[in-house]
């Protein structure tokens, strides 16, 4: 059973996801555009600038996260991990999706994402902070993309099993673990 948790950059995902590994809790946190990118040993900007390689780039990132994911899927342990395939469709279409060169590319892509989610139990869609974004090569630190991509993904989720899809109601990491503690008990 897996739970995933989704949101843009900056919403809070790996803290809660490292405060819940030292509850106990199962975890699959690998941070997979980053793996990508050192395995390929290139920057996001040289993968953006070539939308080729973007797509590449996408068709990786969704082949590592099913792979990191395939071993639990079936398992009757609870894991929570790191991103969903919503994320992961958001980031594309910001990227693509203005480019009708790759429509055809990335109506597959999405319909395959979308596929793809229904594979989890549940997820827990964490809102977007009003906090600085640290620049590490992987993600915009500009606040109007942070805030475009957040309601990007939040639009995907609301049209894709919203009966399966929980909003953290708060921005207190204490108050968010609670809240994920409540909610898995209420579905396990």
């Amino acid at each position: 059973m897996i739970i995933a948790l989704s949101g843009s950059q900056g919403s809070g995902k790996t803290t809660l996801l490292e405060e819940l590994a030292k509850r106990n809790y199962n975890v699959i946190g690998r941070k997979t555009s980053r793996s990508v990118l050192e395995d390929w040993g290139m920057t996001l900007q040289e993968v953006y600038d070539d939308h080729k390689l973007m797509m590449a780039f996408q068709d990786e990132i969704y082949d590592r996260k099913l792979a990191d994911e395939q071993d639990v899927l079936l398992s009757n342990e609870l894991w929570l991990t790191d991103r969903s395939y919503i994320d992961i469709l958001g980031y594309t279409v910001m990227v693509l999706g203005s480019d009708i060169r790759y429509g055809d590319w990335l109506q597959a892509y999405h319909d395959k994402c979308i596929m793809t989610e229904y594979f989890y139990h549940h997820r827990i869609y964490v809102p977007r902070l009003n906090i600085s974004v640290e620049h590490d090569g992987c993600r915009s630190v500009c606040p109007v993309y942070g805030n475009a991509i957040d309601n990007v993904m939040r639009g995907f989720h609301m049209g894709v099993l919203p009966a399966k899809l929980t909003e953290l109601g708060t921005s207190n990491l204490t108050e968010r673990i609670i809240e994920i503690k409540n909610l898995i008990g209420e579905i396990t």
